[in-house]
């Protein structure tokens, strides 16, 4: 996981750095939304200007971010909230915003025969869980979990997860990477442009 570490700050004669420091779009949303708990370990000791302006260009670095990610729509910035910022108090409230949507985009995209089953419709709320947390794991680790962890995830043989709800999955995947790109897009930009 990024860690403040990353930051890099450069020496600059007239106020902070605005070439922001981060070498990655997630790392970005990463920092720019670290815990007031962290913020507070991070504080500079002593009271030069220099760790002053430090801390200064830290948090207007956060708040550039912030800003940018603040203008996307709701659906991608609870995905962010919920994949690229540290664990935090509301973590569990985007992921089931997240949910509740994928479920609702599903059922649309399946049609009422699909939800008329209890055990259908409880495996499709399963379902958009697991395919929250292998987007989560594959955007932080680089892969998605097997069809092995996938299917013992939902409590179906291995054999019939592919067969009974490979499409659906692949479908819900879709849509995920649809928001990553979103999230990730307008950060990345952010920091392409304050490079040049």
């Amino acid at each position: 996981m990024a860690t403040t570490d990353v930051y890099q700050p450069a020496q600059q004669k007239n106020g902070p750095n605005l070439a922001l420091p981060w070498r990655s779009a997630k790392i970005a949303w990463h920092e720019a939304f670290m815990s007031l708990r962290a913020r507070s370990m991070i504080k500079s000791s002593g009271k030069s200007p220099f760790n002053n302006m430090t801390q200064i260009g830290r948090h207007l670095e956060k708040g550039v971010v912030q800003d940018a990610i603040a203008k996307l729509p709701k659906s991608v910035v609870h995905w962010g909230m919920y994949c690229y910022a540290p664990e935090h108090d509301k973590t569990d409230t985007y992921k089931s915003r997240v949910a509740d949507r994928l479920y609702a985009m599903m059922v649309d995209h399946l049609g009422d025969k699909y939800v008329r089953s209890r055990i259908r419709c409880i495996r499709l709320v399963t379902l958009c869980n697991i395919a929250l947390e292998d987007r989560k794991h594959q955007q932080w680790k680089g892969e998605f979990y097997g069809d092995a962890q996938k299917a013992q995830l939902l409590g179906v043989p291995r054999q019939n997860f592919n067969r009974d709800y490979g499409e659906v999955y692949g479908a819900m995947q879709e849509i995920l990477s649809g928001y990553c790109s979103k999230a990730l897009g307008v950060v990345a930009e952010l920091l392409e442009t304050s490079v040049h």
